[in-house]
């Protein structure tokens, strides 16, 4: 059981081990609490952060409006998606493509510059770091031609993006 304590309410995440005797701790311990996820309503996309379609869309977006600067590239299938074609129908909801982007002045070409990764949505349930690595993202793509620090760097490095929501179940 995860819990966060805010006073004296508990705000509950109920995964699969969930016992009786969690629930008793915590009736003994005179808190009040709240189950906000079960494993039957596991929340998978939240309201005001990016899913996996609208984030890919994204970034084929972005290497659309930006071609020069802006490559998209498959790094393969999830996980996931492998679970699902060995037969595994629990993941049927979870065939995902995994992508990165690159950034660069020559992005077609590995240059001998230094390499900047930017990595979101490496643990499940933690939306904001995709958000914050799509913002930069966005930042950078939108000033490249506006602010000459920015060119500079683009210029002089390949900085990749790996940003995804989670995948899991």
């Amino acid at each position: 059981m995860m819990a966060m304590r805010r006073n004296k309410h508990v705000f509950v995440q109920k995964p699969l081990t969930h016992t009786v005797y969690e629930a008793r701790m915590l009736a003994k311990a005179a808190l009040e609490y709240d189950i906000v996820s079960t494993p039957e309503n596991r929340l998978r996309n939240i309201e005001g952060y990016r899913d996996y379609q609208t984030l890919v869309a994204e970034l084929e977006q972005l290497s659309i409006n930006y071609p020069d600067i802006v490559e998209l590239i498959s790094l393969g299938n999830s996980t996931c998606y492998d679970y699902f074609l060995e037969g595994k129908t629990a993941y049927e909801d979870f065939q995902h493509e995994i992508w990165c982007v690159k950034l660069s002045d020559n992005v077609h070409i590995n240059e001998d510059e230094p390499n900047i990764y930017y990595a979101g949505g490496i643990h499940a349930r933690e939306p904001i770091s995709v958000e914050v690595t799509m913002n930069l993202l966005n930042y950078l793509v939108s000033n490249y031609a506006t602010v000459d620090s920015i060119a500079n760097w683009i210029n002089n490095t390949q900085i990749w993006f790996y940003s995804f929501p989670s995948l899991r179940k």
